[in-house]
């Protein structure tokens, strides 16, 4: 399944519509892409490189912080219930969906000491 058609699936799930009807379809192709855009800025590209999307696996080859996960997880709800105008709370729960398939890793928060690694 390709990227946009899983999200495809998660909006629609989320707004509840039976039928993809193109103007529908576009919307969300468009806040994919601006969505994507956001989150590849944030990790030091210009915008979505779909190149490096090609790679498999390419979400694991970059890294953020947790307070960057949290800042995009922030921005992609208000631009989600801009967009779509639906509540925050389905945002939240579409932005959970996105991450989890999506989103860099998280960097680890603590580095052991040689004396605790195995």
């Amino acid at each position: 399944m390709e990227m946009s058609d899983f999200f495809r699936i998660i909006v629609f799930n989320q707004l509840q519509v039976s039928n993809i009807m193109p103007r529908k379809q576009k919307k969300i192709d468009e806040f994919q892409m601006r969505a994507l855009d956001e989150m590849f800025r944030r990790v030091g590209f210009e915008g979505y490189d779909e190149e490096f999307a090609q790679q498999p696996y390419w979400f694991t080859k970059r890294e953020w912080t947790l307070e960057e996960d949290v800042a995009f997880t922030k921005w992609f709800i208000d631009e989600y219930s801009k967009t779509f105008r639906e509540p925050k709370y389905i945002a939240k729960e579409v932005a959970g969906w996105f991450i989890f398939n999506y989103g860099w890793k998280t960097k680890k928060m603590y580095q052991l000491d040689d004396k605790h690694r195995r």
